[in-house]
């Protein structure tokens, strides 16, 4: 499946994971699936009575639609940092800020925050694949196995330099594919 040797993995929204070999891994995007009945289940929970045994059902029904979701989640992870650390002798991963990726968007009363729907979509996405956990269990999964875990600072320029020549050029978020004006 993968390639023995050394392999850099990068977190994020629309692929769950990008490895340096190419490879992309989808994200199954597992809240967004479930968020109409999420979203179902929470209007009928703010139209029932407050502590009445029809809410309190509901709100049972709502918990253990979450923790499914939690489960299929942690499930998949488990799967790809498995499967990840048994395949590769060394992985290079990036350190993430995942709560100042998070944060909110909202601002002040004095000064509001522009975008925030769209910010808090970000967040959800961000939140759904779990950066942190996959981390952690990365990083047990390759102690267990032996393998080099690298932890990439967070302020490295990686996607800003180019990878046969070294050169830094700054590029545009919006830019996806590094074309070196050097070589």
């Amino acid at each position: 499946q993968y390639a023995a040797g050394a392999v850099g993995v990068d977190l994020g929204v629309k692929n769950m994971a990008t490895l340096s070999t190419g490879e992309m891994i989808s994200n199954p995007r597992f809240l967004r699936t479930a968020e109409k009945t999420i979203k179902k289940l929470q209007r009928k929970i703010a139209r029932c009575q407050k502590g009445s045994k029809n809410s309190i059902r509901l709100k049972q029904r709502l918990a253990r639609r979450h923790h499914e979701i939690a489960l299929r989640r942690a499930g998949y992870i488990n799967e790809l940092t498995s499967a990840l650390a048994s395949s590769f002798s060394a992985i290079a991963i990036e350190d993430l800020n995942v709560a100042g990726m998070t944060s909110s968007a909202r601002g002040t009363v004095e000064n509001p925050g522009k975008n925030v729907k769209g910010k808090a979509g970000l967040n959800r996405s961000i939140l759904d694949i779990s950066p942190g956990h996959f981390r952690t269990l990365l990083e047990y999964k390759c102690a267990d196995r032996g393998v080099d875990i690298q932890v990439v600072n967070r302020f490295f320029p990686s996607s800003q330099l180019c990878s046969s020549c070294g050169s830094k050029t700054t590029i545009l978020l919006a830019q996806r594919v590094y074309h070196c004006e050097v070589c």
